[in-house]
């Protein structure tokens, strides 16, 4: 299987894990290699803010970093992965765009806009909606590093896991999971994440 990617952060790590199960992540650069390489799936990893008109709104707070060509590139990725119908799974920012691609918000900044009390720079524990997918497939201690986290949900998917604040955590619809943490890290410090991206490999479907 060949997954795609348009990734700087933890490409390495991600690169390894599927290594090990068999497939190739292959890092699509340029909008010409985007319309012309095939792949079977997608993941989308984290990196700086997405940009605020994205989701019609401007810019709240300054020292906001993005990266409009990024956008864009991912932007089309995830567009070539749903019209194909292949798996898309996106981690932290990658949640993010997701979320925003399909007409969602975001909060721009959790703590300046007031939004939950957890540490999102830090481990910590969520809960998992008992009847999604993802219930009891992985653990409930996870790792993230974000001042930003989806808002308004796209229509079409469901939130389905929470930080003990009530920040959205994962949203879900058949073939497509955003996750704010990052899986490509705890990989590499528990087997049971292992069970995420044989999720993914599989279609990401219940």
């Amino acid at each position: 299987m060949i997954i795609a990617t348009h990734a700087l952060q933890n490409y390495p790590h991600t690169s390894k894990i599927f290594a090990d199960m068999g497939h190739e992540l292959i890092n699509l650069s340029s909008r010409k290699q985007i319309a012309k390489t095939p792949f079977d799936a997608l993941i989308l990893l984290g990196g700086p803010d997405v940009h605020p008109s994205l989701y019609d709104e401007e810019t709240k707070y300054p020292g906001s970093r993005s990266n409009w060509q990024r956008d864009n590139l991912e932007w089309q990725l995830i567009r070539k992965a749903y019209g194909l119908k292949i798996p898309i799974l996106g981690t932290c920012r990658g949640m993010q765009l997701i979320n925003v691609t399909f007409k969602g918000t975001l909060w721009q900044d959790l703590k300046r806009d007031k939004i939950g009390e957890v540490d999102h720079r830090s481990y910590h524990n969520i809960m998992i909606d008992g009847k999604s997918p993802l219930a009891g497939l992985i653990p409930l201690h996870v790792n993230s590093r974000h001042h930003q986290a989806v808002n308004k949900v796209a229509p079409g998917f469901k939130p389905i896991a929470w930080s003990f604040d009530g920040v959205i955590e994962a949203i879900y619809c058949p073939g497509i999971l955003g996750v704010q943490w990052h899986p490509e890290d705890l990989y590499f410090e528990d087997v049971k994440w292992t069970n995420l991206f044989k999720w993914f490999i599989s279609g990401l479907r219940s």
